[in-house]
């Protein structure tokens, strides 16, 4: 029974005397067991209530994108792998970010939460809040999140402003790039199972922005399971590692993907390279901080 309707129900019960002080009494102990379960009594504000004040982010790269924004004092909360810029890690944490206690999220009492999972966000609204799912694979879809965000947050010019900042830093790096030889280069998410950067994604295409041939282009999604066999057929020439697993073993005597590619071009010439998941496989404002980075691994020689 909603809050609501149990003041209704007991409005209409309500008696002259003793018996009405007990009813209103009930009505107000209705009132708090509903506040504490998570049932509201007033919807959450909305967009026309004016920009969120208080706004909970639980997606890493969209952390980084409001405090780009220059929004960071308005956060209240965040996620577990919301780690950037340094200062959101004293935010309370309210989840891993695909999931989390909607308990927490209640007792933050954020305006606008934003996410990326869309069934997250359905969650969340039957809350009575007001929640945005943004998602965003290829570049230009990553230009155009952090605008919708902007809007959301009430400085839509902010969001214009920073997708041409960064559109700008990845196309500085791609001319500083331009007529290098292009290597054949094996991107592994994760080193150890065989997750790597296949087509279709803003990751791919930063390797293209900055001369290299992504070896997993043929893949069937943007970050399959590629097999061993595939991989050792494209004889990579550089394999970067956004894992940090570097071949290092998940148990004693195990053999990872990338260990078994330590015949290849790259594995030969010692060009499987450790590098910065959280810079280069999240799709926040420091794409163009990526794709300096990346050119710099690409054609750095060997």
């Amino acid at each position: 029974m909603s809050a609501a309707a149990a003041s209704s129900k007991g409005v209409g019960l309500a008696r002259p005397g003793r018996a009405r002080v007990a009813r209103w009494l009930l009505i107000g102990l209705v009132l708090l067991a509903a506040a504490v379960t998570g049932c509201r009594p007033a919807a959450a504000p909305s967009a026309a209530d004016g920009p969120p004040q208080r706004i909970l982010s639980l997606f890493p790269s969209w952390t980084e994108v409001l405090c780009a924004l220059g929004l960071g004092d308005r956060l209240v909360g965040r996620s577990r792998h919301c780690d950037h810029p340094p200062e959101v890690t004293r935010l309370p944490v309210v989840g891993e970010g695909f999931g989390g206690s909607l308990e927490a999220i209640l007792r933050l009492r954020p305006d606008l939460v934003v996410v990326y999972d869309r069934d997250l966000a359905d969650r969340i609204r039957r809350l009575d809040l007001r929640a945005l799912s943004v998602q965003a694979e290829s570049l230009d879809e990553v230009f155009a999140a952090y605008e919708t965000i902007a809007r959301a947050a009430g400085v839509p010019g902010r969001g214009r402003a920073l997708a041409d900042r960064v559109r700008g830093e990845i196309a500085e790096a791609s001319r500083l790039a331009a007529g290098a030889p292009r290597p054949r280069v094996l991107f592994c998410v994760d080193g150890k199972s065989g997750h790597v950067v296949g087509p279709r994604n803003f990751v791919h295409e930063l390797l293209l922005a900055v001369g290299a041939d992504n070896v997993a282009a043929d893949a069937a999604g943007p970050f399959p399971v590629y097999s061993l066999e595939a991989a050792l057929r494209k004889d990579p020439e550089l394999i970067l590692d956004g894992s940090g697993t570097n071949g290092a073993a998940a148990v004693p005597g195990a053999r990872t993907f990338i260990e078994g590619l330590r015949t290849t071009t790259a594995g030969r010439r010692g060009r499987i390279v450790p590098v910065s998941e959280a810079v280069v496989t999240r799709s926040g404002p420091r794409l163009g901080e990526a794709a300096r980075l990346l050119a710099r691994i690409i054609h750095e020689a060997p």
